[in-house]
């Protein structure tokens, strides 16, 4: 690893600072990468121990960012310095580096692929391990989309039932307010706002719910359980879906409830045995 090309052509996630982080690694030191939030177990500035070919050397830790590539934690340095202390020269992975701007980026890439399957290695670009791993990612998690999809409809049929329910047990109230000169419309009116208003405040719960829930898995469960670090990127977008949703399927969930109000006479509706 050279720290040179990293600090050119890389932007890690650090903790402190940016990339001018990599002049302390050029400069001699080590640095100290922690998946998962990686003060759980140092800081900058300490020292950490490794057993070299020549005896225990001692690095001191330059700066700290974070990383999704192991569960484990991982120590960076230069090259030159890992070669000096473990006299290791296997390759284990090999990372080319194009400038964005370079006329024959294509063309280079290319010759990367063909000469990696003369030799019979797997090769990606930086776009496609993206993909691949947001894939992998998406996959995980169809399940709690199902279960999303699952939820609305139960909540869907649980405002349907509360509704109807409003509707039998105001029977006579209903007819008491057609009788009274409310048109059918209204009275239809009258329901589909109490539909409406339960699926304001389900949504106004589910937002408040949801928003803590989401802070505590994020910096209390999944942080102390198994020591991940996530970032937050607030969005609208999420909360409108399920504004949206809520008022849709509010909606739809009070038609029938409407279609009765207008399929029952108001005398049928006053009518008490």
């Amino acid at each position: 690893m050279k720290p040179a090309t990293l600090q050119k052509y890389t932007h890690f996630g650090w903790l402190q600072g940016g990339n001018e982080n990599w002049d302390k690694v050029k400069n001699g030191g080590s640095n100290r990468v922690g998946k998962f939030l990686p003060p759980l177990w140092s800081r900058e500035g300490d020292f950490v121990t490794l057993e070299g070919v020549k005896g225990p050397v001692n690095f001191e830790i330059a700066a700290i960012f974070y990383d999704y590539t192991t569960e484990h934690g991982l120590l960076m340095m230069d090259r030159t310095m890992y070669l000096k202390t473990f006299n290791d020269h296997t390759i284990d992975s090999l990372a080319i580096f194009i400038d964005p701007q370079a006329p024959d980026r294509a063309e280079v890439i290319e010759q990367v692929r063909k000469t990696a399957r003369e030799w019979g290695l797997p090769v990606s670009t930086q776009g496609e391990l993206h993909g691949n791993i947001l894939s992998v990612f998406d996959s995980t998690f169809a399940v709690t989309r199902s279960m999303r999809v699952l939820a609305v409809i139960v909540a869907f049929f649980g405002i349907a039932g509360a509704i109807l329910t409003l509707f039998m047990e105001r029977q006579r109230e209903f007819g008491i307010y057609r009788a009274l000169g409310f048109s059918t419309s209204q009275v239809a009116t009258m329901t589909l706002m109490e539909g409406l208003g339960m699926g304001v405040v389900s949504f106004l719960l589910c937002t408040g719910v949801g928003t803590a829930l989401a802070y505590v898995l994020i910096r209390v469960i999944n942080f102390h359980s198994f020591n991940w670090t996530i970032f937050y990127y607030p969005q609208w977008e999420p909360y409108l879906v399920a504004g949206g949703t809520a008022i849709l399927a509010s909606i739809g969930a009070a038609l029938y409830p409407i279609w009765k109000i207008c399929r029952t006479y108001p005398q049928m509706q006053i009518h008490e045995e």
